[in-house]
């Protein structure tokens, strides 16, 4: 009879760190390119709008630099989309919420518009993220 030994918990927990460190290293990066490409592909199709020009604002919870867990909320400045992320291994955890466009016609495509969705890695991140700003800044 075999018997089927666990990994001890600490060594799970240093994995699950390692994970989170990697994870978080690359949507710092995701980030990164996020902001080049609104300000350098994005802006410059929508300069002869009068509004100000929206800017990606991150901002990291403070957490230990030994939680598994990270976490951060996604804003685009001169709407009121937000985005909350929490990364936790290898595991991406979006929340979204973004407002109706005019308040005051209630239409099929003016509906408050709330998603959760997981995602796998950061790829599949930066593509929400071109995809909910650029239904914000309408150029997209």
């Amino acid at each position: 009879k075999v018997s089927k030994a666990s990994s001890p918990h600490i060594l799970q927990k240093c994995i699950c760190l390692g994970s989170k460190m990697l994870m978080e290293r690359r949507v710092r990066a995701v980030l990164t390119a996020v902001r080049t490409w609104l300000s350098s592909t994005l802006l410059p199709k929508r300069k002869e709008k009068p509004d100000p020009v929206p800017q990606l604002q991150i901002q990291w919870l403070s957490l230990s630099a030994l939680d598994s867990h990270a976490q951060f909320t996604a804003s685009l400045t001169g709407t009121s989309w937000y985005a909350d992320v929490h990364m936790t291994g290898e595991k991406l955890s979006v929340t979204s919420f973004r407002p109706p466009r005019d308040p005051n016609h209630a239409t099929v495509g003016n509906q408050p518009e709330y998603c959760k969705v997981d995602f796998a890695s950061e790829q599949e991140l930066e593509l929400f993220l071109k995809s909910m700003i650029s239904s914000q800044v309408g150029a997209g």
